[in-house]
């Protein structure tokens, strides 16, 4: 300690005695002083920490040691499995001696979750350097293939250090043992059994082969490359001589077969009277194919001005002033797929949204609307651009009065206060992706492939956020964290919520900003049995929305685009136009459950029983629901 810091401490002298005393007890109390007992860690948790300590030491200087050159595959894996080992012990809940579990003590009991945090941090290691291709089942043991391409390594490297000091003779004597190694590398790479060790032990050798040594191992292709370029570039000469002799040839019979001028005249007038007859039958032909077209269209228009206005949206989804308005906004957009004459882009947005509410095939939609097929779908991905961007604006979060309305409706539908909005998912089939790094994440175990859509309502059902460009595969909280409504909320929540939250199901991760319902273990109480019940009428609302979706759009059960994007559009386009939709119906919600069923999120590996905020106000409002006091009635008035 400094001289000045030393000076600004009182003296002993200086303190009186009774606030000495009272000082002395501070510094006991700061320094000696134990928690209650219920509040002590058992010894039997303190052992197991102790060994935890001890493994995770050992194993992040094993992954230290073995950095550079990369070999933590080779010579770390049993210390993973210890360290995986006690962690699991720690965070099971399993009872030890005195019929004592430690995951509540070690694993909750602070808001950091320390020990999950390390545990986790080193886990992320192991995972991106795929050490279990390289390793057994159990990760007991290095595989078969990894010990193979290790000594398939060293005859290489031994070969070099043979020849090190002429680069010559290294390139000639040491190609075959590289060309081997490659080899056996591409192999392993297309089988998927490569892990951190044996790309980092390839990326040296290669760069010492062809860096250092300046060695080049000759190509396969190399002989087919050369042959199909030589030809390429002798064919402009090969046409230019071909057409040289043609047209000589030409000349030659054009001489030998000489007609005088009589006969030229009778072949050139014989010749236009011929061309006028092909020129008649083909524009006659065309005109009379129009008219029947027009015809066919002008009895289609004469139907839709019969329809009454619920026949209109029963086919349309939307009334025809709402369609008018429609046509209105879209009317200045560039409709390249518009093309032929008298289709309009009333007639284009009236075809889109029947493609859009039927699972009739789009060969089908075209015969209704007398027009090709390559039109209804080039038209229906317009359409769905402009109207995804022209009215975004029909789906936006909730704020100021409108955020107010939806707290007061879930109060008084549900019961469950502050509550903004609620979440359902479920799956869109597609095709096969192929704007995707990993369409196989897509995939299902049928081997069909969907995105999930994930969509927030409010208490009428109204969708105020969707997504639908995530992989089906997913889990519920990746997804929302991936999204820029789950960035904003672990950003800055109260500008999303102000001090309101979010309900969604068990497959979230609990909060004070998103709540979920309780797990049921059988053993819950009547107040925590409501405030589930409560929480599934709620969720109903999102899953009741997503259900007339489908009902009312019925092409987002049969998509068939090999785009996520497009996809994306597709729905985003018919969760606008749902919005639309209930502005001139009322939906009834029935209590629909999700079908995307997924592992609650407290049971993933990464999974947590929430944090201390969410766990605290969760069991307030569990509390509170048998209360009913004036104060609180009032609130929602």
């Amino acid at each position: 300690m400094s001289g000045d810091s030393a000076s600004k401490l009182p003296s002993a002298a200086a303190i009186p005695v009774a606030q000495a005393s009272t000082l002395g007890s501070f510094y006991s109390l700061s320094l000696q002083s134990t928690f209650p007992e219920d509040l002590e860690v058992d010894e039997y948790c303190v052992e197991l920490l102790r060994v935890y300590r001890q493994r995770y030491v050992t194993f992040a200087n094993c992954l230290v040691t073995y950095a550079r050159p990369v070999k933590i595959c080779q010579n770390c894996y049993t210390g993973f499995n210890s360290l995986d080992d006690i962690y699991k012990n720690i965070s099971s809940d399993q009872l030890g001696p005195g019929n004592v579990t430690c995951h509540d003590s070690l694993m909750r009991s602070d808001r950091m979750m320390l020990l999950f945090t390390l545990y986790n941090n080193l886990q992320d290691i192991w995972t991106s350097a795929k050490c279990s291709k390289c390793l057994t089942e159990h990760q007991e043991a290095l595989m078969n293939d990894t010990v193979y391409f290790m000594a398939t390594l060293n005859q290489s490297l031994s070969c070099f250090e043979q020849y090190q000091k002429n680069h010559t003779e290294l390139c000639k004597d040491c190609k075959a043992s590289y060309k081997r190694l490659n080899e056996l590398y591409g192999r392993m790479e297309k089988n998927q059994t490569l892990c951190i060790d044996l790309e980092d032990a390839m990326n040296m050798t290669q760069q010492l082969w062809s860096k250092t040594y300046y060695c080049l191992l000759p190509r396969e292709e190399t002989v087919p490359v050369i042959a199909v370029s030589s030809f390429m570039l002798f064919l402009p000469v090969i046409f230019y001589l071909s057409s040289f002799l043609h047209s000589e040839q030409k000349k030659r019979k054009l001489i030998h077969h000489s007609y005088d001028v009589e006969d030229f005249l009778f072949f050139k007038k014989n010749a236009n009277r011929k061309r006028r007859k092909i020129r008649k039958k083909l524009k006659t032909e065309p005109s009379d194919n129009l008219q029947i077209e027009d015809d066919k269209r002008d009895v289609f228009n004469a139907v839709l001005q019969s329809l009454t206005i619920s026949d209109f949206k029963s086919h349309f989804q939307l009334t025809p002033s709402q369609t008018e308005d429609l046509v209105r906004l879209l009317a200045p957009c560039e409709w390249t797929a518009i093309r032929e004459e008298r289709w309009t882009v009333w007639h284009a947005v009236l075809a889109s949204l029947w493609a859009l509410s039927t699972q009739e095939s789009y060969h089908s939609v075209a015969n209704r609307f007398h027009i090709t097929e390559s039109l209804i779908c080039d038209q229906l991905d317009e359409f769905c651009t402009f109207v995804s961007s022209h009215l975004a604006n029909e789906i936006h979060w909730p704020q100021e009065e409108e955020a107010e309305m939806s707290v007061v409706g879930f109060f008084s539908n549900v019961g469950l206060p502050d509550t903004l909005c609620v979440v359902g998912t479920c799956f869109i089939p597609c095709e096969k992706p192929i704007d995707v790094p990993d369409p196989e994440a897509y995939k299902d175990p049928k081997g069909s492939y969907s995105v999930k859509l994930m969509a927030f309502c409010n208490h009428k059902g109204r969708f105020t956020y969707v997504s639908a460009e995530h992989p089906r595969n997913w889990p519920n909280s990746r997804i929302l964290s991936a999204t820029e409504l789950g960035k904003a909320l672990q950003e800055d929540p109260m500008a999303l919520l102000h001090g309101k939250h979010i309900i969604g199901n068990s497959t979230f991760a609990l909060s004070e900003h998103f709540l979920t319902p309780f797990p049921d273990y059988a053993t819950l109480g009547q107040k925590k049995v409501c405030y589930n019940q409560k929480m599934q009428s709620s969720l109903a609302v999102a899953q009741g929305s997503i259900h007339t979706l489908r009902s009312c759009f019925q092409r987002l059960r049969c998509l068939q685009l090999h785009s996520v994007y497009q996809t994306s559009l597709a729905v985003k386009t018919c969760c606008i136009l749902y919005n639309m939709f209930l502005e001139t119906y009322n939906v009834p919600v029935d209590c629909i459950e999700d079908d995307v069923t997924q592992k609650p999120f407290h049971e993933l590996p990464y999974g947590h029983s929430g944090s201390l905020g969410g766990i605290s106000k969760r069991q307030d409002i569990a509390a509170s629901l048998g209360r009913t006091t004036k104060k609180r009635k009032c609130m929602y008035n």
